[in-house]
């Protein structure tokens, strides 16, 4: 289906250049984007495929060559992410450039990143909307750093991603409206990214190193829930509300909202707060 929905962006394009229209497809395709983001989500956390390396091939497309992502990056930043959620110097998301998390965050950044820090209430949105942005930056550094194990694979799919992407956008509306085209695009996918990054773990309890919390509590207290909607099903990923800390392996709907009640009465007998 997603799959679908980016073929129908893409065929519409060359034609949206009269009247504006241009510009709801840009809109479109943000979500598109997103979307497309949560399959490869999945995909790193082996919820697609029992085997590895489909699982990998998977990413590789939905990463690299749909989203100009490092798989490898991702799937390593995402890892530490919910192996250490909201545990301080070993969650990966939460070294943000002008962000701080902690009063000792706020206090160790220096220069621009210190005053963004400083007026972050301000910042949040407006650095939100460079998501994008910031998301392929970290990935080329890393694949010139770490140097993966598929790492031509890698970089052949993120150039073929981006040159597509340049040609398929300028030659269907021009240079000027080629541009707006790409600001709105990337603006609004990174704001799509952030808003569902951002309510996931922002404002519950942090961990600071070498803190004794064993794993059910650190996977439920640092987390918030998503209460299944028709709106939230859609906009966080799928057609289920779905947790912090997935299971291994993907649940069907029923599995997930047959799980849900004794997850909660579980967390109940052991006085864990769960957050909606």
């Amino acid at each position: 289906m997603v799959w679908g929905m980016l073929a129908l962006g893409l065929a519409v394009l060359p034609m949206g250049r009269q009247h504006g229209l241009y510009l709801l497809d840009a809109v479109y395709l943000a979500f598109v984007f997103g979307q497309l983001g949560y399959l490869g989500h999945d995909g790193a956390h082996g919820e697609i495929f029992r085997e590895w390396s489909k699982n990998h091939i998977f990413c590789l497309i939905h990463g690299n060559l749909l989203l100009g992502l490092s798989t490898s990056w991702w799937t390593r930043k995402h890892n530490l992410h919910h192996s250490n959620p909201n545990c301080i110097a070993l969650d990966g998301e939460l070294e943000i450039a002008g962000l701080a998390f902690t009063e000792e965050q706020a206090l160790s950044k220096e220069g621009l990143t210190r005053v963004l820090a400083k007026y972050q209430a301000f910042t949040f949105f407006p650095l939100l909307a460079l998501t994008a942005l910031a998301l392929r930056v970290e990935s080329a550094r890393f694949l010139v750093r770490a140097r993966p194990r598929h790492l031509f694979a890698e970089v052949l799919l993120a150039c073929s991603h981006f040159a597509f992407y340049g040609w398929l956008v300028f030659s269907s509306l021009g240079a000027l409206r080629g541009i707006v085209f790409m600001i709105v695009h990337q603006v609004l996918f990174g704001l799509y990214m952030g808003s569902v990054f951002a309510p996931n773990h922002k404002g519950r309890p942090m961990l600071k190193s070498g803190t004794e919390v064993d794993f059910l509590h650190k996977q439920v207290i640092t987390a918030r829930n998503i209460a299944p909607g028709l709106i939230t099903d859609y906009w966080y990923g799928g057609p289920f509300s779905r947790h912090a800390a997935e299971p291994p392996e993907r649940s069907t709907a029923d599995r997930e909202s047959f799980l849900r009640g004794p997850c909660r009465s579980l967390c109940r007998n052991w006085s864990i707060e769960v957050l909606l």
